[in-house]
């Protein structure tokens, strides 16, 4: 399987690589932070990062994906994204959901 490196890389503050199924991040540090999201993947790939409502965890953001039931356990404020590159089904919905800690 060969993978690529984004032509749009570039470094940041912290990295955050996507490749199928599966997000490799560091710890984050808080506050205004530039993020260099490297797709190492053979798939197209993009991130969406929101900070998590009170006690919810990655693996209930993972559930609402699958469900589509209930309030998403994601804040709407302060969520950021990279841009979608190409359509087709979220990853979300087959378990691409990671939590990273910011400190």
């Amino acid at each position: 399987m060969s993978t690529h490196r984004s032509s749009l890389f570039r470094e940041g503050d912290a990295t955050v690589e996507a490749a199928e199924y599966v997000f490799n991040a560091e710890t984050l540090p808080s506050g205004a932070t530039e993020i260099a999201f490297d797709n190492i993947g053979a798939q197209p790939h993009h991130l969406i990062a929101s900070p998590l409502k009170g006690d919810a965890t990655a693996e209930d953001v993972e559930k609402f994906f699958k469900t589509e039931k209930g309030a998403p356990p994601l804040e709407e404020k302060g969520t950021k994204s990279t841009a979608v590159l190409e359509g087709g089904p979220p990853h979300a919905l087959k378990g691409m959901v990671d939590e990273v800690e910011v400190e």
